[in-house]
């Protein structure tokens, strides 16, 4: 890898990230495509910082294309899980269960090591298929607790930078990939 100093080549790399975070969002919006998208883009960003560009667009569509069956089943997943997590926020914020304070701080922390795990598969996905990724992810997860919470903490920023300021999530989508890719090689 290499560390290049000039404007032009940062400018270069913030338009290459938007570009992957602009295509995650469309995906996002259209459901069903958006696991294939996030593989496909993980491993975009793991090719930009090996090789120093993006992949040529073609071999981007074809990895999507490859990712795009079994990522519905991962989409399906992120659904269901973000659906339990927001369904159990709000029971506890509203009162509706006993425990108030202490079950929104379990309920916090649990949402933050999803971050991390979903943060490691993302990374293993650059080079695994979906299920051989959250294997790989689990193991380290738990023998290096410090990569979970890496992982876990670039993922609530850019959470938060997300719903703080709307129009960035493009952006934060490809930096927030970026960010993990270079974390979590450094890391440890």
């Amino acid at each position: 890898m290499t560390f290049r100093l000039s404007w032009r080549d940062a400018l270069s790399d913030a338009a290459d990230l938007a570009l992957l975070g602009i295509f995650l969002l469309i995906c996002a919006f259209l459901v069903l495509p958006f696991g294939g998208a996030l593989a496909t883009a993980s491993w975009g960003v793991g090719r930009r910082l090996e090789d120093g560009g993006l992949p040529r667009m073609s071999d981007l569509f074809r990895r999507f294309l490859r990712s795009l069956l079994p990522g519905v089943a991962v989409t399906a997943v992120l659904i269901v899980v973000t659906a339990l997590l927001l369904t159990d926020i709000r029971a506890v914020t509203r009162g509706t269960v006993p425990g108030g304070g202490f079950l929104a701080l379990a309920t916090a922390i649990v949402v933050f090591l999803a971050l991390g795990l979903l943060g490691l598969v993302v990374v293993a996905t650059g080079s695994l298929p979906w299920w051989g990724a959250a294997k790989s992810a689990l193991a380290p997860a738990w023998r290096q607790p410090g990569r979970l919470l890496i992982a876990g903490g670039i993922g609530l920023l850019a959470l938060l930078l997300g719903l703080v300021i709307p129009v960035t999530t493009p952006i934060v989508l490809g930096f927030w990939l970026y960010a993990l890719h270079v974390s979590l090689r450094r890391s440890f």
